[in-house]
């Protein structure tokens, strides 16, 4: 479904969570996506985001940005990477906040780690 216009009815979800997908959606649609995940929460309801910062690149000749990422679990490590085309303006952590405001969402968590972020939001 597209993220930018859910087809569920105001109030349906208490979870909402987006894993490494914000850096696949045009930037300008990013304030589309974050209202429409308020809208589909309840009163309560938590918007749980972890994603990269993607700055500008030092490098107008490089067209992508590619991130490692381990993951640790109880028993195991998952090595991975996800790659994207560099964006038009930097998108971090200060830029969803800004985002989540707008939107109406109060933070409940922040922090980042080796351009890896994670975001914690509730709606009122």
């Amino acid at each position: 479904m597209d993220a930018r216009d859910l087809q569920f009815l105001d109030s349906t979800f208490s979870m909402v969570t987006s894993f490494f997908t914000l850096m696949y959606i045009d930037g300008p649609d990013h304030e589309k996506v974050f209202s429409q995940v308020f809208r589909v929460l309840v009163p309560g309801g938590r918007f749980f985001i972890w994603d990269a910062a993607l700055p500008l690149p030092l490098d107008r000749e490089k067209d992508l940005a590619v991130f490692p990422l381990l993951v640790r679990l109880p028993d195991e490590e998952i090595s991975t990477g996800y790659g994207t085309h560099w964006p038009e303006r930097i998108q971090d952590l200060v830029y969803y906040l800004a985002l989540a405001d707008k939107a109406g969402f109060t933070v409940t968590e922040q922090r980042e780690s080796d351009r890896v972020f994670v975001l914690k939001l509730q709606r009122p």
